[in-house]
């Protein structure tokens, strides 16, 4: 009996230890996707184009992440990336940070692969775990619609259209934390009015189904 009830006793703390920890997981799981946009505004005649995310944590708190913003009213600036979950909540900080900062003399937008290259550097500083992060960031010019965009070893994106589907190719660089010295480059391409940008992270191309 002495052994039953001892039993039960442990049993009991560690079914309230368990609940403790998927409580704060579920507490970080909502405010990591506090951290990310949630109102999708529809295209405008100002701001002609659409933009609409999702985000499924494989568990509680994932690596994903996404973001949109307007670096002035004609340039939008598009992000997805994808890393250890505590280090991509120092990445999501820099991206806005740097993108809005980093302006020329004449007030010049950063060319993506700048941003890119400003964020690689300083996730290098004070990482002694060497984390890393994949990032696709691209700046849209409204009036003109050229697409300019940076890939950091992540997958590359595609464009949805009236040709089809397409997958935009270009330098895929080294990925983000890793080392100093790595550089990057910027891509172009002309959007045309229909077209869909779509960005995804490996959980899309590793995902498995039942038979695996």
């Amino acid at each position: 009996v002495g052994a039953s009830l001892e039993k039960k006793r442990l049993r009991d703390q560690l079914d309230a230890h368990v609940a403790r920890i998927e409580a704060e997981l579920e507490s970080a799981r909502r405010i990591q996707r506090s951290m990310m946009p949630s109102t999708f505004p529809a295209a405008t005649a100002e701001t002609p184009v659409g933009i609409f995310a999702s985000l499924y944590p494989a568990r509680e708190v994932g690596g994903d992440l996404y973001d949109f913003f307007y670096i002035d009213p004609g340039t939008l600036c598009v992000v997805v990336a994808a890393g250890a979950a505590l280090f991509m909540v120092r990445t999501m900080t820099l991206i806005r940070t740097l993108a809005n900062l980093m302006r020329g003399a004449n007030g010049a937008i950063p060319a993506p692969h700048e941003v890119v290259a400003r964020m690689n550097e300083e996730l290098c500083e004070d990482n002694p775990h060497c984390m890393f992060a994949t990032v696709v960031l691209a700046t849209l010019e409204l009036g003109s619609r050229q697409l300019s965009f940076c890939n950091a070893g992540h997958p590359p994106p595609y464009v949805v259209g009236l040709a089809g589907l397409t997958m935009l190719e270009a330098p895929r660089a080294k990925p983000i934390g890793i080392r100093r010295s790595f550089t990057y480059v910027t891509s172009t391409r002309r959007l045309e009015v229909g077209d869909c940008l779509f960005l995804f992270t490996d959980g899309v191309t590793e995902a498995l189904d039942a038979n695996g």
